[in-house]
């Protein structure tokens, strides 16, 4: 039986992810761009542990959409953080 993830979880799987996905791209013009998504998702998790209104989570999960785009890293390491944040950010404004 599959159990669906929290939103804290889920945050928090995104941020593993950027973090691995940091540290194995060959494309060093990306590490800097990894490093301002590693602080905004962050920012994304404290906010949620914190108990801080959801409009403001959302408006800062939208923020980082904004700042995504689409295919914002390189190779398959930035395909899956990608991916990630997607579903994360789906599941944030579902709610």
């Amino acid at each position: 039986m599959h159990i669906p993830m929290t939103l804290v979880e889920q945050c928090s799987h995104y941020i593993i992810t950027l973090s691995e996905s940091a540290e194995r791209t060959n494309f060093a013009d990306d590490r800097p761009t990894y490093c301002a998504h590693l602080a905004a998702a962050a920012v994304i998790l404290a906010k949620m542990e914190m108990g801080a209104p959801w409009e403001e989570v959302q408006e800062l999960v939208a923020s980082e959409r904004r700042a995504c785009g689409w295919g914002y890293l390189s190779g398959d390491a930035g395909a899956k953080a990608e991916q990630e944040f997607s579903e994360f950010a789906a599941a944030v404004n579902a709610r």
